[in-house]
């Protein structure tokens, strides 16, 4: 079944100051001759895109201007109606789940691209910007500063219900930090194109953390410690086996 919001973008281009008008193209109105226009806005605003649509195969047809490779575009999603946002612009609007995006168009051979670019880092031009951490990087140097307990070949052997293993300062610690992978690999939105990856590199600390927790249930610990352990051990194997769906 076609999607209906496939976008079509076929030599929508001016031929009198395209760059690319030399090219082998079908004319526009070859193209564009089964399509209807949309009609404009009611309210007389300009509408970004001059628009066709062909309802038998659900196409859409956007005409871009000829100085397209020159627009930056920014789109902030909203709510239409029904809703106590109506009209609301916002970097994050919660009630359609959809950031704000910084967008361009540019070619690729024959086919039209929509471009993100990734804003979310900034480089000085140092040699130091340019070795920033990976999400893997991150995640373990994360993993190993909040659970270095876990390392510990000492864990357990002195410790007693007034004097326990893991303190209850560094176990609530520990306890947000599971919850939020746990929260990452079982469907909570991560923005950006990097959400399938973000969500496969926490499923992996989970077991990762999940190894180490496992062979110390069974030493001689205080009563708060082993519950702890337990509960974080129980949790993610709940979430590993969880099955869930992603909202992209």
């Amino acid at each position: 079944m076609t999607r209906p919001n496939t976008l079509a973008l076929l030599a929508g281009l001016s031929p009198g100051l395209n760059p690319h008008a030399g090219d082998d193209f079908p004319p526009f109105a070859d193209i564009s001759n089964h399509f209807t226009a949309v009609p404009a806005p009611a309210d007389g605003t300009t509408p970004l895109w001059n628009l066709r649509r062909r309802d038998k195969d659900a196409q859409l047809l956007a005409e871009l201007p000829a100085i397209y490779d020159n627009q930056r575009f920014y789109i902030v999603p909203t709510i239409a109606s029904a809703d106590s946002q109506l009209g609301v612009d916002s970097t994050w609007h919660p009630a359609i789940n959809q950031d704000a995006r910084a967008l361009y168009w540019t070619r690729r051979n024959n086919l039209m691209v929509l471009i993100q670019p990734n804003l979310a880092f900034r480089s000085a031009g140092d040699a130091e910007s340019h070795d920033a951490l990976t999400v893997p990087e991150l995640f373990t140097s994360v993993r190993n500063q909040i659970w270095s307990e876990l390392t510990s070949r000492e864990l357990g052997r002195a410790s007693t219900d007034r004097n326990p293993a893991i303190s209850s300062l560094r176990r609530h610690l520990q306890a947000q930090h599971a919850r939020r992978h746990i929260e990452l690999a079982t469907g909570l939105r991560w923005p950006g194109s990097a959400a399938s990856s973000v969500t496969a590199i926490s499923r992996e600390e989970l077991r990762t953390l999940q190894a180490a927790i496992a062979p110390l249930r069974e030493r001689p610990l205080d009563t708060a410690t082993r519950a702890h352990l337990n509960d974080m051990h129980q949790r993610i194997q709940q979430a590993l086996a969880a099955n869930y769906l992603r909202r992209d």
